[in-house]
Protein backbone atom coordinates (compact mmCIF):
# COMPACT_ATOMS: atom_id res chain seq x y z
CA UNK A 1 0.00 0.00 0.00
CA UNK A 2 2.84 2.39 0.87
CA UNK A 3 4.47 1.64 -2.54
CA UNK A 4 1.35 2.72 -4.37
CA UNK A 5 0.87 5.72 -2.07
CA UNK A 6 4.23 7.30 -2.88
CA UNK A 7 4.52 6.11 -6.51
CA UNK A 8 3.21 9.51 -7.51
CA UNK A 9 4.14 12.15 -4.96
CA UNK A 10 3.67 15.66 -6.42
CA UNK A 11 3.96 17.23 -2.93
CA UNK A 12 7.23 15.51 -2.08
CA UNK A 13 5.92 13.94 1.10
CA UNK A 14 8.44 11.12 0.82
CA UNK A 15 11.16 13.53 2.00
CA UNK A 16 9.68 13.42 5.52
CA UNK A 17 11.05 9.90 5.89
CA UNK A 18 14.58 11.22 5.38
CA UNK A 19 14.28 14.51 7.28
CA UNK A 20 16.28 13.24 10.25
CA UNK A 21 19.25 12.39 8.00
CA UNK A 22 19.20 15.71 6.16
CA UNK A 23 21.80 18.42 6.64
CA UNK A 24 19.05 20.71 7.89
CA UNK A 25 17.00 18.91 10.54
CA UNK A 26 13.25 19.61 10.89
CA UNK A 27 12.21 22.66 12.90
CA UNK A 28 12.39 22.24 16.67
CA UNK A 29 8.77 23.34 17.03
CA UNK A 30 7.57 20.36 14.96
CA UNK A 31 9.53 17.92 17.10
CA UNK A 32 8.27 19.57 20.28
CA UNK A 33 4.69 19.49 19.03
CA UNK A 34 5.00 15.79 18.22
CA UNK A 35 6.42 15.07 21.69
CA UNK A 36 3.69 17.11 23.34
CA UNK A 37 0.99 15.24 21.41
CA UNK A 38 2.49 11.89 22.42
CA UNK A 39 2.79 13.04 26.04
CA UNK A 40 -0.84 14.18 26.06
CA UNK A 41 -2.05 10.84 24.72
CA UNK A 42 -0.02 8.86 27.25
CA UNK A 43 -1.26 11.10 30.04
CA UNK A 44 -4.85 10.51 28.92
CA UNK A 45 -4.24 6.74 28.82
CA UNK A 46 -2.80 6.71 32.34
CA UNK A 47 -5.68 8.82 33.65
CA UNK A 48 -8.16 6.43 32.03
CA UNK A 49 -6.46 3.52 33.81
CA UNK A 50 -6.67 5.42 37.09
CA UNK A 51 -10.37 6.20 36.71
CA UNK A 52 -11.25 2.75 35.40
CA UNK A 53 -9.67 0.79 38.26
CA UNK A 54 -10.38 3.25 41.07
CA UNK A 55 -13.38 1.07 41.90
CA UNK A 56 -12.78 -2.52 40.90
CA UNK A 57 -15.32 -4.82 42.58
CA UNK A 58 -14.45 -7.70 40.23
CA UNK A 59 -10.72 -7.50 40.95
CA UNK A 60 -9.76 -7.05 37.32
CA UNK A 61 -6.58 -5.23 38.33
CA UNK A 62 -5.05 -8.60 39.21
CA UNK A 63 -4.77 -9.36 35.49
CA UNK A 64 -1.96 -6.81 35.26
CA UNK A 65 0.10 -8.84 37.74
CA UNK A 66 -0.71 -12.37 36.52
CA UNK A 67 2.70 -12.74 34.88
CA UNK A 68 4.41 -12.12 38.24
CA UNK A 69 2.30 -14.68 40.12
CA UNK A 70 3.68 -17.96 41.40
CA UNK A 71 1.31 -19.89 39.17
CA UNK A 72 1.61 -18.50 35.64
CA UNK A 73 -1.52 -18.15 33.49
CA UNK A 74 -2.43 -20.68 30.76
CA UNK A 75 -0.47 -20.59 27.54
CA UNK A 76 -3.20 -18.75 25.64
CA UNK A 77 -3.34 -15.96 28.21
CA UNK A 78 0.42 -15.83 28.81
CA UNK A 79 1.09 -13.32 26.02
CA UNK A 80 -1.66 -11.00 27.20
CA UNK A 81 -0.53 -11.28 30.83
CA UNK A 82 3.07 -10.54 29.84
CA UNK A 83 1.97 -7.44 27.91
CA UNK A 84 -0.10 -6.10 30.81
CA UNK A 85 2.70 -6.68 33.30
CA UNK A 86 5.20 -5.06 30.97
CA UNK A 87 2.92 -2.01 30.81
CA UNK A 88 2.99 -1.73 34.60
CA UNK A 89 6.69 -2.48 35.07
CA UNK A 90 8.33 -0.74 32.13
CA UNK A 91 6.12 2.36 32.01
CA UNK A 92 7.80 3.65 35.15
CA UNK A 93 11.24 3.24 33.62
CA UNK A 94 10.39 4.86 30.28
CA UNK A 95 7.95 7.57 31.35
CA UNK A 96 9.20 11.15 31.31
CA UNK A 97 9.11 13.43 34.33
CA UNK A 98 5.97 15.25 33.20
CA UNK A 99 4.05 11.95 33.11
CA UNK A 100 5.31 10.66 36.46
CA UNK A 101 2.31 11.87 38.54
CA UNK A 102 -0.13 10.24 36.13
CA UNK A 103 1.85 6.98 36.20
CA UNK A 104 1.99 6.91 40.02
CA UNK A 105 -1.77 7.52 40.22
CA UNK A 106 -2.42 4.74 37.71
CA UNK A 107 -0.14 2.39 39.65
CA UNK A 108 -2.02 3.28 42.84
CA UNK A 109 -5.30 2.28 41.17
CA UNK A 110 -3.72 -1.04 40.10
CA UNK A 111 -2.19 -1.82 43.50
CA UNK A 112 -2.54 -5.41 44.70
CA UNK A 113 -1.04 -7.31 47.64
CA UNK A 114 2.57 -8.53 47.43
CA UNK A 115 3.31 -7.72 43.77
CA UNK A 116 3.02 -3.93 43.95
CA UNK A 117 5.24 -3.76 47.01
CA UNK A 118 7.74 -6.06 45.30
CA UNK A 119 7.83 -3.62 42.39
CA UNK A 120 8.42 -0.68 44.74
CA UNK A 121 11.06 -2.55 46.75
CA UNK A 122 13.58 -2.21 43.93
CA UNK A 123 16.24 0.46 44.42
CA UNK A 124 15.55 2.65 41.40
CA UNK A 125 14.15 6.12 40.73
CA UNK A 126 10.56 4.96 41.36
CA UNK A 127 11.16 2.78 44.38
CA UNK A 128 9.53 3.31 47.75
CA UNK A 129 12.99 4.10 49.13
CA UNK A 130 13.43 6.98 46.69
CA UNK A 131 9.93 8.38 47.21
CA UNK A 132 10.05 8.28 51.01
CA UNK A 133 13.64 9.53 51.15
CA UNK A 134 12.66 12.47 48.95
CA UNK A 135 9.83 13.31 51.37
CA UNK A 136 12.29 13.17 54.28
CA UNK A 137 14.71 15.52 52.51
CA UNK A 138 11.90 17.93 51.74
CA UNK A 139 10.96 17.94 55.40
CA UNK A 140 14.57 18.55 56.45
CA UNK A 141 14.91 21.51 54.09
CA UNK A 142 11.45 22.93 54.82
CA UNK A 143 12.34 23.29 58.49
CA UNK A 144 15.27 25.50 57.42
CA UNK A 145 13.36 27.50 54.80
CA UNK A 146 9.86 28.25 56.17
CA UNK A 147 8.50 29.88 52.96
CA UNK A 148 9.74 27.68 50.13
CA UNK A 149 6.92 27.74 47.63
CA UNK A 150 7.29 29.94 44.60
CA UNK A 151 4.33 31.99 43.46
CA UNK A 152 4.95 31.30 39.78
CA UNK A 153 3.59 28.25 38.00
CA UNK A 154 6.17 26.41 35.92
CA UNK A 155 5.17 24.48 32.83
CA UNK A 156 8.13 22.09 32.71
CA UNK A 157 9.40 19.85 35.41
CA UNK A 158 13.04 19.53 34.58
CA UNK A 159 15.03 16.36 35.09
CA UNK A 160 12.82 14.67 37.65
CA UNK A 161 9.45 15.14 39.24
CA UNK A 162 10.62 14.67 42.82
CA UNK A 163 13.86 16.64 42.91
CA UNK A 164 16.17 16.12 45.82
CA UNK A 165 16.35 19.54 47.52
CA UNK A 166 20.06 19.12 48.25
CA UNK A 167 20.73 19.01 44.50
CA UNK A 168 19.24 22.46 43.95
CA UNK A 169 21.57 25.28 45.01
CA UNK A 170 20.39 28.46 46.65
CA UNK A 171 16.93 29.08 48.06
CA UNK A 172 14.60 26.09 47.96
CA UNK A 173 11.66 26.72 45.65
CA UNK A 174 9.19 23.86 45.50
CA UNK A 175 7.32 23.99 42.23
CA UNK A 176 3.70 23.06 41.67
CA UNK A 177 4.73 20.11 39.50
CA UNK A 178 6.73 18.68 42.40
CA UNK A 179 3.74 19.08 44.71
CA UNK A 180 1.60 17.12 42.25
CA UNK A 181 4.26 14.42 42.08
CA UNK A 182 4.40 14.20 45.88
CA UNK A 183 0.62 13.91 46.07
CA UNK A 184 0.69 11.12 43.49
CA UNK A 185 3.47 9.33 45.40
CA UNK A 186 1.44 9.58 48.62
CA UNK A 187 -1.59 8.09 46.86
CA UNK A 188 0.55 5.15 45.78
CA UNK A 189 1.94 4.62 49.29
CA UNK A 190 -1.58 4.77 50.75
CA UNK A 191 -2.90 2.27 48.19
CA UNK A 192 -0.08 -0.17 48.94
CA UNK A 193 -0.63 0.21 52.70
CA UNK A 194 -4.34 -0.57 52.34
CA UNK A 195 -3.80 -3.57 50.07
CA UNK A 196 -0.78 -5.11 51.79
CA UNK A 197 -0.59 -5.22 55.60
CA UNK A 198 3.00 -6.47 55.54
CA UNK A 199 4.05 -3.57 53.34
CA UNK A 200 2.23 -1.17 55.66
CA UNK A 201 4.21 -2.50 58.63
CA UNK A 202 7.47 -2.27 56.67
CA UNK A 203 6.85 1.37 55.79
CA UNK A 204 6.03 2.32 59.37
CA UNK A 205 8.84 0.38 61.02
CA UNK A 206 11.68 1.43 58.72
CA UNK A 207 13.77 3.78 60.85
CA UNK A 208 15.71 5.10 57.87
CA UNK A 209 12.54 6.43 56.24
CA UNK A 210 10.75 7.41 59.50
CA UNK A 211 7.72 7.88 57.25
CA UNK A 212 5.08 8.54 59.92
CA UNK A 213 7.02 11.29 61.72
CA UNK A 214 8.13 12.84 58.43
CA UNK A 215 4.55 13.07 57.18
CA UNK A 216 3.31 14.66 60.39
CA UNK A 217 6.26 17.03 60.22
CA UNK A 218 5.35 18.06 56.67
CA UNK A 219 1.79 18.80 57.82
CA UNK A 220 3.27 21.29 60.29
CA UNK A 221 5.36 22.96 57.56
CA UNK A 222 4.41 25.64 55.08
CA UNK A 223 3.02 23.40 52.33
CA UNK A 224 -0.14 23.66 50.19
CA UNK A 225 -3.37 22.58 51.83
CA UNK A 226 -3.95 19.86 49.22
CA UNK A 227 -0.62 18.25 50.12
CA UNK A 228 -1.48 18.39 53.83
CA UNK A 229 -4.80 16.70 53.13
CA UNK A 230 -3.12 13.93 51.15
CA UNK A 231 -0.60 13.45 53.96
CA UNK A 232 -3.47 12.94 56.42
CA UNK A 233 -5.14 10.41 54.13
CA UNK A 234 -1.87 8.52 53.73
CA UNK A 235 -1.33 8.46 57.49
CA UNK A 236 -4.85 7.12 57.87
CA UNK A 237 -3.97 4.28 55.51
CA UNK A 238 -0.72 3.58 57.39
CA UNK A 239 -2.58 3.51 60.72
CA UNK A 240 -5.43 1.30 59.55
CA UNK A 241 -4.02 -1.90 61.11
CA UNK A 242 -3.85 -2.89 64.75
CA UNK A 243 -0.05 -3.20 64.62
CA UNK A 244 0.62 0.26 63.18
CA UNK A 245 -2.16 2.34 64.77
CA UNK A 246 -0.32 2.87 68.12
CA UNK A 247 2.71 4.27 66.29
CA UNK A 248 0.53 6.72 64.35
CA UNK A 249 -1.34 7.74 67.52
CA UNK A 250 1.97 8.54 69.28
CA UNK A 251 3.26 10.51 66.28
CA UNK A 252 -0.02 12.42 66.08
CA UNK A 253 0.27 13.39 69.74
CA UNK A 254 3.93 14.41 69.33
CA UNK A 255 3.12 16.61 66.33
CA UNK A 256 0.60 18.61 68.44
CA UNK A 257 -1.65 19.29 65.48
CA UNK A 258 -4.55 19.82 67.87
CA UNK A 259 -4.12 22.28 70.70
CA UNK A 260 -5.83 21.47 74.02
CA UNK A 261 -6.55 25.20 74.37
CA UNK A 262 -8.09 27.64 71.92
CA UNK A 263 -4.67 28.67 70.67
CA UNK A 264 -4.70 29.52 66.98
CA UNK A 265 -2.07 27.24 65.46
CA UNK A 266 -1.63 24.05 63.43
CA UNK A 267 -4.98 22.70 62.20
CA UNK A 268 -6.96 25.53 63.75
CA UNK A 269 -4.90 28.14 61.90
CA UNK A 270 -5.24 26.26 58.60
CA UNK A 271 -8.99 26.02 59.11
CA UNK A 272 -9.54 29.69 59.85
CA UNK A 273 -6.95 31.28 57.58
CA UNK A 274 -6.86 28.96 54.55
CA UNK A 275 -9.85 26.65 54.30
CA UNK A 276 -12.50 29.21 55.23
CA UNK A 277 -11.03 31.59 52.67
CA UNK A 278 -11.08 28.84 50.01
CA UNK A 279 -14.62 27.82 51.01
CA UNK A 280 -13.39 24.24 50.80
CA UNK A 281 -12.15 22.04 53.64
CA UNK A 282 -9.97 19.22 52.29
CA UNK A 283 -7.65 19.14 55.32
CA UNK A 284 -10.53 18.99 57.80
CA UNK A 285 -12.15 16.12 55.92
CA UNK A 286 -8.83 14.30 55.68
CA UNK A 287 -8.14 14.74 59.41
CA UNK A 288 -11.56 13.32 60.22
CA UNK A 289 -10.77 10.37 57.95
CA UNK A 290 -7.45 9.90 59.75
CA UNK A 291 -9.12 9.75 63.16
CA UNK A 292 -11.81 7.41 61.89
CA UNK A 293 -9.18 5.04 60.48
CA UNK A 294 -7.25 5.04 63.75
CA UNK A 295 -10.39 4.43 65.81
CA UNK A 296 -11.42 1.50 63.63
CA UNK A 297 -7.96 -0.09 63.78
CA UNK A 298 -8.15 -1.23 67.38
CA UNK A 299 -8.36 -0.14 70.97
CA UNK A 300 -8.28 3.55 71.69
CA UNK A 301 -5.19 4.80 73.63
CA UNK A 302 -6.73 6.09 76.84
CA UNK A 303 -3.28 7.03 78.23
CA UNK A 304 -2.39 9.17 75.21
CA UNK A 305 -0.70 12.41 76.25
CA UNK A 306 0.06 11.29 79.80
CA UNK A 307 2.79 13.42 81.34
CA UNK A 308 2.18 16.52 79.23
CA UNK A 309 -1.57 16.95 79.68
CA UNK A 310 -4.58 15.14 81.05
CA UNK A 311 -4.47 11.70 79.36
CA UNK A 312 -7.16 10.77 76.89
CA UNK A 313 -8.63 11.91 73.62
CA UNK A 314 -10.53 14.94 74.88
CA UNK A 315 -8.57 17.50 72.75
CA UNK A 316 -9.35 15.59 69.56
CA UNK A 317 -13.02 15.21 70.49
CA UNK A 318 -13.23 18.93 71.24
CA UNK A 319 -11.52 19.89 67.98
CA UNK A 320 -13.71 17.64 65.86
CA UNK A 321 -16.97 18.52 67.54
CA UNK A 322 -16.54 22.21 68.44
CA UNK A 323 -14.39 23.39 65.52
CA UNK A 324 -15.48 21.12 62.66
CA UNK A 325 -18.85 19.42 63.10
CA UNK A 326 -20.99 22.04 64.83
CA UNK A 327 -19.86 25.11 62.80
CA UNK A 328 -19.90 23.21 59.48
CA UNK A 329 -23.49 24.06 58.42
CA UNK A 330 -22.82 27.76 58.98
CA UNK A 331 -19.55 27.97 57.02
CA UNK A 332 -19.48 28.93 53.33
CA UNK A 333 -18.93 26.10 50.87
CA UNK A 334 -17.99 26.55 47.24
CA UNK A 335 -19.51 23.11 46.56
CA UNK A 336 -22.74 22.68 48.57
CA UNK A 337 -22.59 18.90 48.10
CA UNK A 338 -19.48 18.78 50.32
CA UNK A 339 -21.15 20.59 53.19
CA UNK A 340 -22.34 17.36 54.75
CA UNK A 341 -19.11 15.45 54.32
CA UNK A 342 -17.74 17.24 57.36
CA UNK A 343 -20.71 15.95 59.36
CA UNK A 344 -18.90 12.63 59.54
CA UNK A 345 -17.02 14.40 62.32
CA UNK A 346 -20.01 13.82 64.58
CA UNK A 347 -19.39 10.09 64.39
CA UNK A 348 -15.74 10.61 65.31
CA UNK A 349 -16.59 12.89 68.22
CA UNK A 350 -19.13 10.40 69.56
CA UNK A 351 -16.67 7.54 69.29
CA UNK A 352 -13.89 9.47 71.01
CA UNK A 353 -16.19 10.71 73.77
CA UNK A 354 -17.45 7.19 74.41
CA UNK A 355 -13.88 5.90 74.73
CA UNK A 356 -14.03 6.66 78.46
CA UNK A 357 -16.92 4.20 78.89
CA UNK A 358 -15.95 0.55 79.53
CA UNK A 359 -18.13 -0.92 76.77
CA UNK A 360 -17.84 1.91 74.25
CA UNK A 361 -15.55 0.05 71.88
CA UNK A 362 -17.87 -2.98 71.78
CA UNK A 363 -20.96 -0.87 71.12
CA UNK A 364 -19.40 1.29 68.42
CA UNK A 365 -16.94 -1.01 66.66
CA UNK A 366 -18.96 -4.23 66.77
CA UNK A 367 -22.58 -3.05 66.82
CA UNK A 368 -23.14 0.50 65.59
CA UNK A 369 -20.58 0.87 62.79
CA UNK A 370 -21.15 -2.54 61.08
CA UNK A 371 -24.95 -2.31 61.47
CA UNK A 372 -25.71 -0.76 58.04
CA UNK A 373 -23.83 -3.58 56.31
CA UNK A 374 -25.53 -6.49 58.13
CA UNK A 375 -28.70 -8.18 56.82
CA UNK A 376 -31.96 -7.30 58.59
CA UNK A 377 -35.23 -9.17 58.28
CA UNK A 378 -37.04 -5.94 59.11
CA UNK A 379 -35.35 -3.03 57.24
CA UNK A 380 -37.04 -0.53 59.55
CA UNK A 381 -34.95 -1.81 62.45
CA UNK A 382 -31.64 -1.36 60.63
CA UNK A 383 -31.27 2.19 61.88
CA UNK A 384 -32.41 1.50 65.43
CA UNK A 385 -28.98 0.06 66.11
Amino acid sequence: MRTRLYARDPLGLRHEYWAAAADRPPPHSDVAQCCNNTRTRLDALLRCVERLYARDPLGLRHEYWAAAADRPPPHRAATRAATLYKFVRLSGELVCAALLPAYLRALAALAVPVHTWALLARRDALSAHHLLTALARYYTNLRVDPTPFSEHQHSSMGATAIVTPAARPGKLLVRQEEVEAMIAALKLIAAVAIQDEAACASICENLQWDAVNVMFGLICCHVPIQLKAELCLTLGALGSTASTAPRVWCALESAQLVSPTDEKRALTADLQEVECRMEDYPLSRAFVSLLLSLCRAGGLPRALGAGTRAPGLAPYAHHVLARLALPAPHRPHADPARRWQVQRARCIASQVAWSLAPYAHHVLARLALPAPHRPHADPARRWQV
